[in-house]
Formats: C-alpha cells, sequence, structure tokens
C-alpha cells in the first residue's frame, strides 16, 4: 500500500509528542501502521527521536502507557 501525499503531510505535520502517542495507542493492525505509510511514521519517529533525544524521553514520559 503506497503513501498518498495527504498522508505524508499528516505524518509531517505532527510533533513528537503526537507522533509517538500515535504509534504507542494505535490498535494492532491499524493501516496506518501498514505498507509504505506505516514505514514513513517509523522513519519520521527514529529522525525526529535521534535530533532530539531528550525531547522524546520526556515526550515517552509525559505519554505514559495508558491512553489518556
Amino acid at each position: 500500500m503506497e503513501i498518498t501525499a495527504e498522508q505524508k503531510a499528516r505524518i509531517d505535520s505532527l510533533n513528537i509528542k503526537e507522533l509517538l502517542a500515535e504509534f504507542r495507542f494505535m490498535p494492532i493492525g491499524d493501516e496506518r501502521f501498514q505498507g509504505d505509510q506505516g514505514q514513513y511514521l517509523m522513519d519520521r519517529l527514529s529522525v525526529m527521536r535521534a535530533a532530539d533525544p531528550p525531547a522524546f524521553i520526556q515526550a515517552s514520559k509525559d505519554l505514559g502507557w495508558m491512553r489518556p
């Protein structure tokens, strides 16, 4: 499944906390985590984590593991 320009733009618009929340709380099997869209989401999250590790860690702590 190829990623559309709209899907790519939506992922690009998310800040690190929003992106991490989407990844962490996405239902198992969600189409947003499959194919090219899922790979793009994971790649974007990796780039953001590498660019600012303290912000990534803080976002993770802020989110916790329980869905709000």
